[in-house]
Parts: C-alpha cells; structure tokens; sequence
C-alpha cells in the first residue's frame, strides 16, 4: 500500500501547486455583466465585484482556493468556480436559484485600437414594440449568451451602451418615447466590455445612430455625507429592490449609486454621488411629495421636504451646484430600425 500511496502523492503534488495564481482582474456574465477583481494569497482568496472596474460593489476575503477551484461566498450568493488558464467558469447559487458563471481574465482580452471593428452579436433581432396596454413594462436583462430588451427607448440603449445617464443623451424627444424589442445571442464568456460596444454597434447599424460630444456647464446636484455617521443600515449584498410612490421611497440591498439615479429622475436634475460609501445598504425615505409642510391652515406638519428628508433621515445632504458635464448629443437615428 505504501509503496502505491507514496508515487501518487508525489504526481498530485505538483499539479496542485502549479495551479495558476486568479489575482487579477476578470470580466464576463454572472447573470448579468459582471467585472471581478481577485486576490490570491496561497490558498486564501479575496476580492470585490460589481458593473465595472469602478463601480465595485461587492466583497468577500474568506475564500479559498483549491487546486484549480475557487470556493467563496459574497451575500447570499454561493460561488463554485473552475479556473482553466485564462478563464473561469462555474455557478453562482442563492437558494434554489442557480446562475451560470463565465469569465476571462483582463489582461488575456485582445487589445482594441481606434481600428479595431467593434465586435457584433451572432443573431440580433430589433423591432418597433407595439403600443404598450396598462402602462410600460420595460426591461433590459443581459444571461450568459443572450441579451433581452423589452420596451426600451434609444436612450436606454444608449445610456446602457456608453456607461452615461439618461440626463447626458441630448436630441429629439422621441428618443425618450418609442419602444423597441430587443433579442441579441452571443458567446456565453463575452466580457461586459465587449457587451456594450456590440450595443453600440447594434446602435449604430440598426438605427444608423450617431451623435458626437460635448461639455455643457449644468446645475446639478452633489450628494455628499454630512459631518455626523450616515444613517443608512449598511447590509449584506443581496436580491437588491426600490420601491417608491409618491413621498417615500424603500431601498434594499442597493448601493448608493442607485439613490443616486432614482434622484436624478425624480429632481430631472443629474445627481453625483460625491458619499464615497461602497457597499449595499437598506434604507427608508418618507417627504411631502408636493412640497408643503403643513396644511392649508398651516398648522398641521403633513412631512419634510425631500431635502430635509435626505438629510435627517439619512445622514445625507443634496447641494446645488453647477458643473460641467459631458453630454452626447445625437446627431442622427432612425425611428425604423434596418431589417434583421
């Protein structure tokens, strides 16, 4: 038996301990575009992930590597990996929800050029959505190999495809109107780099958009942290949510980038998150929703206004201020979108 053992220890050994180091930066789909940053330190690994490399999210820093696997938990969410050089794949599992896994390293992605042809989806199929009964349901979801837009507008796609907000699109107000339907297919491990510019050439293809870019000096609004600790319940990562009606607002497992966007759209003014605070967070928000504080008689307190609100409920403050902020400003798009 020993004379056995021994030999195949000797031939495991150092298959193990050739195992690739994953520090470093990888991109692809976990349900969605997804750009993870990894640390690893012989066995133990650590990191963040999130939309982009700057809007990282979420963290973990009790992982660990086994051989070939990676084994970590971020919120609710199980990670199961396999690292086969330059890419991993695996699954992602919440409860019974199970999420396929596809990434590439970073650093292994060929380098684009102003040349360079954008990359295009394999199939893409566009059309006019037909008027919608009982209000716009609208959706934009991106799973490994497929990418499904239901009732979006030009500038959703737009603000999606170059990583703007909706306040930085300039041109005719239809672009905020007519709804399309989107189904595209593409590889399985496309990076969310490589996502967004097949967006862009699906744009620029489809309804011939083009649009150039400028800097316009715009009242805007900073969202900074107040002089006492914030009041936001700092939570796990997890299945996020906002809800929100007239003169309250309830958010869940959202980073503050989502307040940010829901601001922008509720003030029609753009909102910088200037808070520094990364993580995920549940909070509440209740203000007069017409801006009175009182009744008619002036003597009843009906709420705060928002702006009060932000900051004795949340620990936050709204400024007003004035900035340059870059704006791209369409040029051209067809309303018909070319054939499929």
């Amino acid at each position: 038996m020993k004379a056995f053992v021994l030999p195949c220890l000797a031939v495991l050994l150092p298959v193990i301990s050739a195992a690739a180091d994953v520090s470093g930066a990888w991109t692809g789909t976990i349900g969605g575009p997804m750009y993870i940053i990894l640390k690893q330190e012989g066995t133990v690994l650590s990191g963040s992930g999130g939309t982009s490399a700057t809007e990282q999210i979420a963290t973990f820093k009790d992982g660990r590597v086994e051989g070939d696997r990676l084994i970590f938990r971020v919120g609710p969410y199980q990670f199961d990996l396999q690292v086969q050089g330059d890419r991993i794949t695996g699954e992602s599992k919440m409860g019974d929800q199970t999420t396929k896994v596809f990434l590439r390293r970073v650093d292994s992605l060929p380098k684009r050029t102003a040349d360079t042809p954008l990359p295009t989806f394999e199939v893409a199929s566009v059309k006019p959505a037909p008027p919608p009964i009982g209000g716009i349901n609208s959706s934009m979801n991106a799973s490994p190999g497929r990418l499904t837009a239901v009732n979006v507008t030009i500038k959703k796609l737009m603000a999606r495809a170059y990583g703007v907000k909706d306040y930085q699109i300039a041109g005719p107000d239809w672009l905020n109107t007519e709804l399309y339907t989107i189904t595209a297919s593409m590889p399985a491990d496309t990076s969310s780099e490589d996502l967004f510019l097949m967006m862009q050439r699906l744009l620029a293809e489809r309804f011939q958009l083009a649009f150039h870019r400028e800097m316009r000096d715009m009242p805007v609004y900073e969202l900074v942290q107040m002089k006492t600790p914030h009041k936001l319940k700092v939570v796990e990562l997890g299945k996020g949510s906002t809800s929100m009606r007239p003169g309250q607002l309830t958010a869940t497992a959202v980073p503050i980038g989502n307040f940010v966007d829901t601001m922008s759209r509720y003030l029609n003014r753009p909102v910088l998150d200037k808070t520094g605070l990364t993580g995920t967070f549940d909070f509440s928000l209740e203000w007069s929703p017409d801006g009175k504080t009182s009744d008619a008689a002036g003597e009843l307190p009906v709420g705060p206004s928002l702006f009060t609100a932000i900051q004795e409920q949340m620990g936050l403050k709204l400024e007003s201020r004035k900035a340059p902020v870059e704006i791209l400003v369409v040029d051209r798009a067809d309303k018909v979108p070319t054939g499929n």
